[in-house]
């Protein structure tokens, strides 16, 4: 899981144990690890989610027959 996060004071010095440094003040997405939910817990940081991205690939699953957006080229049923 993956979450954008950024310290709530732009001056503040939030180490980032994965990327080593320190926090930039506009903040950066990170993987959610026990580390940032602790600094969440005291309010260092602000917590933003970050929408999950499908797969590389991957389709959206195909509307069943009768539904809107199924194939137009099917036979009615009353034909």
């Amino acid at each position: 899981m993956r979450k954008h996060v950024a310290p709530v004071l732009a001056q503040a010095s939030i180490p980032d144990p994965e990327r080593g440094g320190f926090l930039p003040p506009e903040g950066r997405e990170v993987a959610w690890t026990p580390y940032w939910a602790g600094m969440a817990a005291r309010e260092e940081i602000t917590v933003t989610e970050v929408p999950d991205e499908p797969a590389a690939g991957s389709e959206s699953t195909p509307p069943a027959a009768g539904e809107p957006g199924a194939d137009a080229h099917e036979a009615h049923p009353d034909a």
